[in-house]
């Protein structure tokens, strides 16, 4: 039975420190979702992130990828369709209560001098898509601890 499932956002600033700061905080404070911005990015990979347990999940192909998910080993599948290097997208599958629930996740960078002003495209395109998909629930209770590490 899951109760709660918890979140957190970080602009990690592509610092290193700060990387191995939330490699350890995942584990102490057993966050079960990591929405990160900024990630160090080093020779095409995302090594600082590497977590026993996790999996990290980010857009873009073969583009640096500005934000990802880290994620405790759940049932999450990525929406590719609405995942680029500025925004990543994951349909989390879990147990409530004996019933199946599905989540949408989504970290996106939205820079305040982008051409196009927040949201983008690809964050319309996936609220529509949880709109068709009746993935919007009444009653979902989200919190979130949004920081800046660097």
């Amino acid at each position: 039975m899951v109760s709660n499932i918890l979140f957190t956002q970080v602009n990690l600033q592509h610092s290193v420190a700060a990387s191995r700061i939330i490699t350890r905080t995942v584990n102490v404070k057993e966050i079960d979702n990591e929405l990160l911005q900024e990630q160090r990015y080093r020779d095409y990979s995302i090594r600082s992130l590497i977590i026993p347990g996790y999996t990290l999940y980010s857009g873009g192909g073969t583009d640096r990828p500005k934000i990802c998910i880290l994620a405790r080993n759940m049932n999450i599948w990525v929406l590719t369709g609405f995942s680029s290097k500025e925004i990543i997208a994951v349909l989390l599958r879990y147990i409530e209560d004996g019933a199946e629930r599905l989540l949408v996740v989504c970290s996106a960078y939205l820079p305040y001098d982008f051409e196009d002003p927040p949201p983008s495209r690809e964050f319309e395109e996936l609220l529509r898509y949880c709109e068709i998909e009746n993935l919007f629930k009444c009653g979902v209770r989200l919190q979130c601890t949004s920081y800046c590490m660097g």
